[in-house]
């Protein structure tokens, strides 16, 4: 995939991910690192992260060790290599009362982006 995919394909993600308010544009951002796409989302919720991953998941694909659905959370099946990483860190606004603010972290294969794309705006 080339750069200007890997661009337009992360543009829409974006796009798609603040549409309906399950992020703010401000707090999403991504980079590039060689193979890997890596997501960090600001002042996020538990709740909207799992409703992104349960938007792009398909519980009828877990047989498949190649799906997308296994590769997000293979759970008890096993995780191949292109398996996705997650991170939560906890830091505090630069605000005078300092309320605590949640960071998460994915990290999905750059090969994964049109399929969740795919999925995210067919679900729309």
């Amino acid at each position: 995939m080339t750069s200007a995919a890997i661009a337009d394909l992360t543009g829409e993600l974006k796009e798609l991910l603040t549409r309906d308010g399950l992020y703010l544009a401000v707090n999403l951002l991504f980079v590039q690192h060689e193979d890997r796409l890596n997501i960090q989302m600001m002042a996020a919720s538990s709740h909207s992260l799992g409703v992104f991953l349960a938007t792009i998941c398909d519980s009828a694909e877990l047989d498949d060790p190649g799906s997308l659905s296994r590769r997000v959370a293979p759970g008890d099946l096993g995780a191949g290599p292109e398996k996705w990483d997650y991170g939560l860190h906890v830091c505090r606004y630069l605000t005078p009362d300092r309320g605590l603010c949640l960071q998460m972290t994915v990290s999905m294969p750059v090969s994964d982006l049109p399929e969740v794309v795919s999925r995210l705006a067919a679900r729309r």
